[in-house]
Formats: structure tokens, C-alpha cells, sequence
């Protein structure tokens, strides 16, 4: 039958072992014995402290390798069809950052008319994955004949 140390019982052994060994170590010459015990005690401290800290130390190293290369991600809410304040919460709520632009609607061929302030597009597209704080542009369609939009350049030639 095997005999199994328990781990406490093991450790104080250990230590008086150590200190038996220091004590002695000023007195007379190292004896065979002696040599044994300080080869055990020098690999039970390596064993059972070194290598679990460089484990450790190892599997931090690589946990934030991994953070760095994949940063936390959300989905892109479908905000089509919402107006403009409804559009904005939505994506700030899903921690991104919303980025307004604006086409004229009359400017436009549409297949359903879309009402003013509403948005028409948006990019990235719906439902994808992103890193967290992306920016979404998102296009609001504008009635131009309410607010039709200021002159750039002046008559054209």
C-alpha cells in the first residue's frame, strides 16, 4: 500500500529539515546525508513554488495576448426605418458611437418614400460584429423643399 504525504505535515518536515540542515552546515563538513537533504529541499522548492509562479505568470501573459488581439464585441442594432433620436439611443445603448448624414429625399429613386428624419442606411450593416465604441454612420433622409440646402459654389457656368 502507498504511503501519501499530506501536503501540511510535508511542508514541516520540510522546514525542519532546512533548519537542521543550515544549523549543521556551519559546524563540520557537508556529509553525504546532508548533501541529499539540500539536493531534496532545493528541488521541492523549485517544484513546488518556481514552476506554479512561472505557470502562473505564463497563463496572465497569454490572457492578455488574447484581450489585445480580440477586443470586447457588440452587434450592430437595425435602426432602418427609426427616426432620428430613437436611431441614436439604440446605438449608443449597444456602446457604439452614432455618426449622422443626411441625403435629400426628393434627390432620390426609392422604392417605398421614406419619411423626413428617418433613417435610410447605415453602415456597417445591421446584425454584424464589432468592437466596442465603432462608429455607425447613419444617413438620414431630409425633405429638401422645407430646408433646401445652401448654395456651395455660387451659378455654375
Amino acid at each position: 500500500m502507498p504511503h501519501f504525504v499530506q501536503p501540511r505535515r510535508a511542508f514541516g518536515v520540510l522546514l525542519i529539515a532546512l533548519h537542521r540542515a543550515f544549523k549543521r552546515a556551519g559546524r563540520k563538513p557537508m556529509t553525504r546525508r546532508n548533501r541529499t537533504l539540500v539536493a531534496l529541499v532545493v528541488t521541492l522548492v523549485v517544484v513546488l513554488v518556481l514552476l506554479p509562479a512561472g505557470l502562473i505568470i505564463a497563463v496572465r501573459i497569454s490572457e492578455a495576448r488574447w484581450e489585445t488581439a480580440h477586443p470586447v464585441q457588440t452587434m450592430v442594432p437595425d435602426v432602418t426605418g427609426r427616426d432620428r433620436a430613437t436611431a441614436e439611443a439604440a446605438v449608443r445603448n449597444a456602446q457604439l458611437v452614432p455618426h449622422f448624414s443626411f441625403v435629400a429625399i426628393k434627390d432620390k429613386c426609392w422604392q417605398d418614400q421614406p419619411a423626413p428624419n428617418i433613417v435610410v442606411d447605415q453602415d456597417p450593416k445591421p446584425i454584424s460584429p464589432v468592437p466596442v465604441q465603432t462608429d455607425v454612420h447613419l444617413v438620414l433622409g431630409v425633405d429638401s423643399t422645407a430646408n433646401p440646402p445652401p448654395p456651395c459654389c455660387g451659378p455654375s457656368p
